[in-house]
């Protein structure tokens, strides 16, 4: 959805209810790719013809959203995966409706839902989402996530080789529990591989502090990564949001983080 159309949804409601208040302001953002619920590998682009697709929309704090989805022909869309955050309409644009939630691991709603295409090929999806609450940053609203849908090879184990082993990334756990600006704040992931500790071959780091950059510094670890956020005293009350990516068995999966400073 366009800026125009999201700020005059907003200019209609507060019409509407002739309320001088002063609209909540909420940064809400939108990122997808291939996989499932609790893991999204946002760059893998050759997928098998049925594979799992996923969205997560992130906010700065808890409040009702609407993802739309645009499909490219040819793709067929299921019914969203149990622990998804709400309905979605079955038509050829579909419509999901649901609610940010505060976690540990920072607010957001998740979706997930199985794909197949009708033949391989080029395609893609991108994912928009709005809040009736006022946007002030619209650069994150929409997302597009391209890529191939390969073709069957033959004589095949049905998808028992290399690209079958699992990977398993936790949500991002900030600490301390209550970061405070001024202070070093630490975001860090647990990895995973059928239950056994993996070391990510690379982690990369990004936050900010309102509207503010901060530099991350990744560290690896035996079935971890994390990321070292240093803040300023005057960031006190901003929000910071950040994602952090590991990069293990030829997969990079990114979670997102975010929780006010104190």
């Amino acid at each position: 959805m366009g800026a125009a159309a999201i700020l005059g949804a907003g200019i209609a409601l507060v019409g509407a209810t002739q309320s001088t208040a002063r609209p909540t302001a909420n940064n809400v953002g939108v990122q997808l790719g291939i996989g499932s619920l609790g893991i999204i590998e946002i760059d893998k682009t050759t997928v098998p013809r049925d594979f799992s697709l996923s969205v997560i929309a992130t906010g700065d704090a808890p409040a009702p959203v609407t993802v739309e989805l645009q499909l490219s022909s040819g793709l067929q869309l299921g019914a969203p995966a149990p622990g998804s955050a709400g309905t979605c309409s079955q038509t050829a644009a579909p419509v999901c409706t649901g609610t940010l939630n505060q976690t540990a691991g920072g607010t957001y709603a998740f979706w997930s839902w199985r794909m197949s295409s009708v033949e391989p090929g080029d395609y893609v999806v991108t994912a928009s989402v709005t809040s009736p609450e006022v946007d002030p940053d619209l650069s994150d609203n929409s997302r597009s996530f391209r890529f191939t849908v390969a073709a069957p090879t033959s004589g095949g184990g049905g998808g028992g080789g290399g690209g079958g082993t699992s990977l398993e990334v936790s949500r991002a756990k900030i600490s301390p529990a209550t970061p405070r600006a001024g202070r070093s704040v630490v975001a860090a992931v647990r990895v995973t591989s059928e239950g056994s500790p993996v070391r990510p071959t690379r982690v990369t780091c990004a936050a900010r502090a309102g509207a503010v950059n901060l530099e991350g510094k990744g560290k690896a670890a035996s079935g971890s990564g994390s990321c070292t956020f240093s803040t300023t005293a005057n960031a006190k009350g901003k929000m910071l949001r950040g994602t952090i990516s590991v990069r293990a068995l030829g997969k990079t999966v990114r979670r997102t983080f975010s929780a006010r400073l104190r």
